[in-house]
């Protein structure tokens, strides 16, 4: 009751940022989830950490619907019909955006936006004042760092007015990625190149690369996270190197044993995440981007993340001077390596239900 509160009184909150606050504390005061002991130790030592998730799962941290979908059939929940000229276009995707839900209950994904628009660009100057007023209200209304756009790999018209567009607005949401590969022509990458000098985006993913993990039909969501589209990722549970090397001195026992043990525990944990938001909560039965094949349960996945592989590193080195420390030193370096591919190995000993 003291944090509901705290929230309400607190002048710094906007109205939207009490709201979703007082959601956030009332499931957190549920316990629906089994976590055995060992793990909840490790979480309160802040090693397992589950990133302000919730303690009640029901939704998933991130959701890529299909929006080529969307844009072609429209949506009989939204009452949308397929757009049909740049201002259609533009709205259905503004409403859509409102109804895909996330862990900061902003979208983190909001589609592949020049492909998107492209093929309902046909005057250039209504063009770029849709996509301008298009951007704004998003940097005004989805006001969440995570939220973001993809472009390319191939150049289109729509893609060089977002460009022109965000060099003019320096507005910061969305984030925007740039799929670049062998066909991105070069007067487009120059382009992207320079208006991420003026602004710090796009940024810029390896379209081959990504392609060849995860199909053709892939997005970069929130950051740099490469994800199916019509999926996404159920959760992201985070494993704290830095703090986990605090539990021994032996680098040996760490290796064998600590790391080991650790990544069984997460593994495990983000599991019991999944079951309960995919057995014990009707999202994927009643959310109506499931029932209009917007996403799909078997196109989502689950995201083991890390971080602390410095401080890690140099609590088992003699670190007393920098040359010495992990990114400084061969040897440091290759301990943050076997460090990496230890990790690497007992994740993928897990087999997950679900993913």
């Amino acid at each position: 009751m003291n944090e509901a509160l705290n929230i309400i009184k607190n002048p710094l909150l906007t109205y939207e940022q009490k709201v979703i606050g007082l959601a956030r504390d009332a499931e957190n005061s549920l316990s629906v989830l089994k976590i055995p002991a060992k793990t909840q130790e490790y979480r309160d030592k802040k090693i397992i950490c589950d990133l302000y998730e919730g303690s009640a799962p029901y939704r998933p941290r991130y959701i890529l619907p299909d929006y080529e979908k969307f844009m072609e059939s429209g949506s009989k929940f939204l009452d949308l019909k397929p757009p049909t000229d740049i201002w259609e276009a533009v709205n259905s995707l503004l409403i859509l955006y409102k109804h895909v839900p996330s862990i900061t209950s902003y979208p983190v994904y909001i589609g592949n936006i020049d492909y998107l628009l492209d093929p309902f660009v046909k005057d250039i100057n209504e063009a770029y004042k849709a996509i301008k007023q298009f951007l704004t209200h998003i940097d005004r209304t989805l006001t969440d760092s995570f939220c973001h756009a993809n472009i390319g790999p191939l150049k289109t018209k729509a893609g060089t007015l977002i460009l022109k567009a965000e060099r003019e607005l320096e507005d910061s949401i969305p984030n925007i990625t740039l799929k670049y590969g062998k066909d991105t022509p070069d007067d487009f990458t120059l382009d992207a190149i320079l208006t991420a000098l003026n602004i710090a985006k796009p940024s810029f993913a390896n379209d081959e690369m990504f392609s060849s993990e995860l199909g053709n039909n892939y997005a970069i969501a929130s950051c740099y996270n490469g994800l199916q589209i019509g999926g996404g990722s159920y959760t992201l549970v985070r494993l704290n190197l830095a703090n986990l090397a605090k539990e021994t001195n032996s680098l040996d026992e760490f290796m064998n044993s600590i790391l080991p043990e650790a990544v069984k525990l997460q593994a495990e944990y983000i599991e019991e995440r999944i079951r309960f938001l995919v057995e014990e909560t009707p999202f994927f039965e009643s959310n109506f981007l499931a029932k209009e094949g917007l996403i799909s349960k078997d196109r989502f996945t689950a995201m083991f993340g890390l971080v602390g592989l410095a401080e890690c590193v140099n609590h088992y080195i003699d670190s007393s001077s920098q040359e010495k420390r992990f990114g400084h030193s061969k040897k440091s370096n290759e301990l943050g390596l076997q460090i990496i591919d230890k990790l690497k190995h007992e994740v993928d000993r897990f087999s997950s239900k679900y993913c």
